[in-house]
This record gives C-alpha cells, sequence and structure tokens, in this order.
C-alpha cells in the first residue's frame, strides 16, 4: 500500500473482494476436492503450481486423507459424479 495513502482522510481501503460471491466460493470449494482427486488419480491438475509430481511413495499415504465423495457432498449430486 502506498504510504502516501495512509494519512488521507476521504479514502477508504478495502481487502480484495473478487472471490466473495457465492459461485467463486462453491468453484473454490469444488477445486478443493477435485485438485486433489485428479492428482493422485494421475490427471492433469488445474492450477497445478509444482513442477515435479510428488513420489509415488507419498501419494499413496495422502489419497488415504482424502475422502472425496464424502468431502463433496456439500456441492450436490451432479458435483459428485464428475469426481468418479
Amino acid at each position: 500500500m502506498p504510504a502516501a495513502l495512509k494519512p488521507l482522510e476521504d479514502v477508504v481501503l478495502l481487502p480484495h473482494l473478487g472471490s466473495a460471491t457465492e459461485e467463486m466460493r462453491v468453484a473454490i470449494g469444488m477445486k478443493v476436492v477435485v485438485n486433489p482427486t485428479a492428482f493422485f488419480e494421475g490427471r492433469p491438475v488445474a492450477d497445478r503450481l509444482a513442477r515435479q509430481p510428488a513420489p509415488p511413495s507419498i501419494q499413496g499415504a495422502a489419497i488415504a486423507a482424502i475422502d472425496a465423495d464424502r468431502s463433496g457432498k456439500q456441492f450436490g449430486t451432479e458435483q459428485r459424479h464428475q469426481l468418479s
């Protein structure tokens, strides 16, 4: 934030609110389920940052902690079927 804005009384600063819509929150929630599931099933992952895949020894331990079907239930039947 520019220091020159701090003393101004007629300036209101707000945090970024671009993801505050219901649609964006649902989309973000789906990525939390879909991206790890795709990774551990060997499929491409949207928004992937890592350049190297995790070693199979790590994948096996982590996949046991992910229950996409149970997690996806909050998003409705249609989205759950997309995970299968």
